[in-house]
């Protein structure tokens, strides 16, 4: 049984008994502008449009995931749901990617286990992918917590990132005939370590509902992704930033 399957069932598999019951759902919406590396892989980085949206508190019947809105943060183990879109790789945009094949673009959609205290989260996120490849990832990571004063906080720490071998065949292998009629040689790797990084962000709350959320990322893609032609004709160093202003929602039905 693949990862969406599990996905569907242990929702239903939870929900059955409070389908008919009152349901609560928080979270915040966001959107702003990124400038990420033109495709995975790539030396270039290019100004985007870029959105966010992070689930804070469900609610369905007694069964409740998140932190209760208005209240202090909710510390100890958690669940939580985990969503990321990867950007197309248009070939014919990138003269040093012409004869390979165009990847779509791809959203990631997944859930997460973490724990959380008041300095520190650690977690774990794992997403099953649609569209652009078809493969499954994992991420790793965690997070120093500091509240510089009643609007602003500050977040960083590490990031580890695996992929499937369905992920790797989308971003980063060659495939025979592509070998033909690009520049590149013919590449094919399995799944595992994709790369390691660090992540600094920063909010800033205007008020209870608006925020302007800022994030630095840096990733150094690692062995096999490293290894792929793709990436050796650009870079394996991987910068990104971003700037989204947010809002809260709640909504009962």
């Amino acid at each position: 049984m693949n990862l969406k399957l599990i996905c569907i069932s242990a929702v239903f598999g939870l929900t059955s008994q409070a389908a008919l019951a009152e349901t609560q759902l928080e979270f915040v919406l966001g959107a702003g502008a990124s400038n990420a590396p033109a495709y995975i892989g790539s030396d270039e980085n290019e100004w985007s449009p870029t959105g966010i949206l992070l689930p804070e508190y469900v609610k369905i019947g007694r069964l409740s995931f998140g932190s209760i809105p208005g209240q202090p943060e909710k510390l100890g183990f958690g669940l939580r749901g985990s969503f990321r879109v990867v950007g197309e790789r248009d070939s014919s945009e990138y003269d040093e990617l012409d004869g390979l094949d165009d990847v779509d673009a791809a959203v990631e959609l997944g859930f997460g286990v973490g724990y959380e205290a008041e300095r520190y989260r650690v977690f774990v996120d794992v997403r099953q992918g649609i569209g652009g490849h078809s493969g499954q990832v994992a991420e790793f990571g965690g997070d120093l917590k500091w509240s510089v004063n009643d609007a602003l906080s500050v977040e960083v720490g590490p990031r580890v990132f695996l992929g499937s071998d369905a992920y790797f065949d989308a971003y980063f292998n060659v495939t025979d005939d592509e070998a033909a009629a690009s520049q590149f040689d013919a590449y094919n790797s399995g799944g595992g370590l994709v790369s390691s990084g660090l992540q600094l962000r920063a909010t800033y709350e205007l008020n209870p509902d608006w925020s302007v959320i800022g994030t630095y990322r840096h990733d150094v893609l690692r062995d096999d992704a490293a290894d792929s032609p793709i990436v050796e004709e650009g870079s394996d160093r991987q910068n990104s930033v971003s700037v989204l202003l947010t809002r809260r929602f709640s909504l009962n039905f």
